[in-house]
């Protein structure tokens, strides 16, 4: 993905020292990087960040929206009222402010995709809960609220006219 995006005009602005040997890839930052590059067409599971420039946040909002949803969006920002406003306009798995990958390690939050990024919820309960096959089951007992089923009589059929009244 690095050779690829270099290759297309994409520049490293730190990092970019790979050994495959060992694999190993150094954190790499990557700028003036395009829709037609591998690592804006992939997940990236690895120390690679490819960075965008926008003009205002409506603009780096069209960015994300445009694309499939992500399976974490982080939000870096002092502003509660632009973080609201991104949190209002995107969908992503699990939104993240102010710090990165912690979502993983709490427990207390579901942890998965929203539509391509996957599907269902993990972490702690949340595990426990997609992973288990809850069945509803309902059961009438013949024996009370006979009223509610047909036939009518005269005495239910005042009666609903009575509480239809108040409704």
């Amino acid at each position: 993905m690095l050779d690829d995006a270099v290759t297309k005009g994409a520049s490293v602005t730190f990092g970019g020292k790979m050994n495959a040997d060992q694999n190993f890839i150094e954190p790499t930052v990557l700028e003036g990087v395009t829709d037609d590059m591998q690592v804006m067409q992939e997940e990236i599971f690895g120390p690679v960040l490819p960075v965008l420039t926008y003009e205002n946040l409506d603009d780096a909002l069209q960015i994300v929206n445009q694309r499939e949803k992500p399976l974490a969006l982080y939000i870096h920002s002092r502003n509660r009222q632009h973080t609201q406003y991104i949190l209002d306009h995107t969908s992503a798995g699990d939104t993240v402010i102010n710090e990165t990958m912690l979502q993983f390690v709490n427990l207390e939050l579901p942890f998965g995709g929203v539509n391509n990024s996957g599907v269902g919820k993990s972490n702690g309960f949340f595990s426990f809960q997609e992973f288990s096959n809850q069945r509803g089951v309902m059961q009438r007992d013949f024996g009370t609220m006979k009223f509610v089923y047909p036939p009518y009589t005269d005495t239910v059929k005042r009666l609903t006219k009575y509480i239809l009244k108040f409704l």
